[in-house]
C-alpha cells in the first residue's frame, strides 16, 4: 500500500501478465494499479507490454477539482488538494506508459478510449487487457451530462454516484461493442470482477444512503463500530462471458472483532 514507503507486490510474485506475455499475448493494462509505485514494481515491470493510468489508489476523475475523499450525505468535506503532497499523489498523475501525460478527459472515459484503441491495435493477434476502473469511489466526480440523466434523484452525493456508475456501464459496453467490430466473435473471454470491497460499499451505503433500503440482518460490530448489512447484489460475484454469462459465486468470510 503507498503509505508503506517501497511497498508493492512481491517480485518473486508471477503474474497472469507474466504469464500471458510469455505465451504470446500482447499485455496491456488501462487504469488503477495500487501494487506499488517504484520502478521495480511498474506494470511494465511485472509483465504488461503497455501501461495507461496511475500507479497509487486513487486519482481525480477531472484535473484540479477539490479532492474530497469522506464527503458527508451533501458531498460536502474536507477537501484534501489543499494539502500539496495530496494533490501532488492523486492529480495529474496519469501515465502513458512510463511518462507523464496531461489528461483533461472524465477518467472513466479516458480509460474506455484508452481499453478501445488497445483492442483495435491488437485485434489481430492473441492480447490480454487488464481494464482497472478506480469508478466508483471518492472522489465523487461525475460529468454535466450525466448528472443531468438523474435530475430527479434528491440525494447529492447518490446523484453523483449513479452518474459515476452510469460512465463506468457505458465504458464497459463501449469495450464490448469494440470486440464485436474487431470481429472477435467467441474467440475471446471477457471476465468482469468486482472490487471486495465488502465493508466500504456497506459504509458507502449506509453514509450515503442509510434510507436506500432496510438492512436485511440487525446490525453488526467491527472492532465495537456498529453498521447494518445491507443487500449488495453483486459485491461479491464475478461473471465470465463466453459469450454466455456465467456467474460465479465468491464466499468471503468474515471474522467479526467484538469489544
Amino acid at each position: 500500500h503507498e503509505a508503506i514507503p517501497g511497498h508493492g507486490l512481491d517480485l518473486e510474485e508471477t503474474t497472469l501478465a507474466d504469464r500471458l506475455r510469455t505465451a504470446g499475448y500482447t499485455t496491456g493494462l488501462v487504469g488503477k494499479w495500487h501494487l506499488g509505485e517504484d520502478p521495480k514494481f511498474h506494470p511494465m515491470q511485472r509483465g504488461f507490454d503497455e501501461f495507461f493510468g496511475f500507479l497509487r489508489g486513487g486519482h481525480n476523475f477531472f484535473p484540479d477539482l477539490p479532492i474530497i475523499i469522506f464527503p458527508d450525505r451533501n458531498g460536502i468535506g474536507e477537501d484534501l488538494g489543499q494539502i500539496p503532497e495530496v494533490r501532488a499523489a492523486l492529480d495529474h498523475q496519469i501515465l502513458r506508459d512510463n511518462e507523464h501525460v496531461a489528461e483533461e478527459t472524465y477518467l472513466t472515459d479516458a480509460f474506455a478510449r484508452e481499453a478501445v484503441s488497445f483492442i483495435r491495435r491488437h485485434e489481430a493477434k492473441p492480447f490480454f487487457l487488464y481494464l482497472s476502473f478506480n469508478a466508483v469511489h471518492t472522489p465523487m466526480q461525475a460529468t454535466d451530462d450525466r448528472l443531468e440523466k438523474f435530475a430527479s434523484v434528491n440525494h447529492p452525493v447518490r446523484k453523483v454516484y449513479n452518474a459515476m456508475t452510469l460512465a463506468m456501464d457505458e465504458a464497459v459496453g463501449d469495450v464490448l461493442t469494440q470486440l464485436s467490430r474487431s470481429g472477435l466473435g467467441e474467440d475471446k473471454f471477457i471476465f468482469f470482477i468486482n472490487d471486495i470491497a465488502f465493508f466500504k460499499r456497506i459504509c458507502i451505503l449506509k453514509t450515503f444512503s442509510p434510507q436506500l433500503e432496510e438492512p436485511e440482518h440487525p446490525p453488526i460490530s467491527i472492532k465495537n463500530k456498529s453498521i447494518n448489512v445491507v443487500k449488495l447484489p453483486h459485491s461479491l460475484k464475478s461473471y465470465v462471458l463466453k459469450p454466455l454469462p456465467v456467474v460465479i459465486e465468491t464466499t468471503l468470510k468474515i471474522e467479526i472483532l467484538r469489544a
